[in-house]
């Protein structure tokens, strides 16, 4: 999709409320990140000329689509798409619930700063100003 325009992207326009521009780039910095972490193991493995066994490449591509499924999601919160805010909020359950999980059955799970950042860019996606904002799109 190309963009012209500064004000054909709903998340740059005036009326766009806060707490979603805040969610949005609290996500992004929780993409960078989850980036900051998954690039310097594969950069290792590469200057070592080592090569990774099939669990790990299994890992490697399941983080990739993580990754790739975030920008995604990011990218379409920018442009007010709804079904975003609701996959965004679903992933953020199924994180939750596997960190009680891990919690249960491994005390030394520590999911840090970055689940958290993201769990509260999710809650802000749904204040009644974001809440009104992804329900009234005036295009498709």
């Amino acid at each position: 999709m190309i963009v012209k325009e500064k004000s054909s992207i709903p998340l740059l326009e005036a009326e766009a409320p806060l707490p979603v521009k805040i969610a949005v780039l609290l996500f992004a910095l929780v993409w960078v990140g989850q980036m900051h972490f998954l690039l310097p193991h594969l950069l290792y493995d590469f200057r070592q000329g080592l090569y990774a066994s099939q669990v790990q490449q299994k890992a490697i591509a399941t983080l990739g689509l993580w990754l790739a499924l975030n920008a995604t999601l990011m990218l379409a919160m920018v442009y007010q798409k709804n079904w975003a805010r609701i996959t965004q909020a679903l992933s953020t359950m199924v994180g939750l619930l596997l960190i009680v999980w891990e919690v249960i059955f491994r005390a030394e799970f520590k999911p840090g700063i970055l689940y958290f950042s993201n769990a509260v860019a999710t809650v802000l996606l749904f204040l009644p100003s974001a809440d009104a904002w992804f329900k009234k799109r005036p295009y498709s």
